[in-house]
């Protein structure tokens, strides 16, 4: 669970992206919570195709999450391009 900080200067919570390939649905990512508050340092660490640069990637707006949902400093980046985040 996220504690419920106002100064939260990266929050997701649920965060999930899926693939469409021709055989089905591959999920990316699956609902990821995370909390990044100011000054904090957050490291990610894991197996090959769990997930990381997925995640980074939507962080960076570089991608848009299928489900979930992600705040950066405060904005709520729902539906936003690219550009805009």
């Amino acid at each position: 669970m996220i504690p419920p900080h106002e100064t939260s200067v990266i929050r997701a919570q649920g965060l999930t992206r899926t693939y469409t390939t021709g055989s089905g649905v591959v999920a990316g990512l699956a609902s990821v919570d995370l909390h990044v508050a100011p000054a904090e340092l957050v490291a990610l660490k894991g197996d090959s195709g769990s997930g990381k640069s997925t995640l980074l990637s939507l962080l960076a707006g570089l991608d848009a999450p299928t489900a979930g949902r992600l705040t950066v400093a405060g904005y709520d980046l729902e539906g936003a391009s690219p550009a805009r985040r």
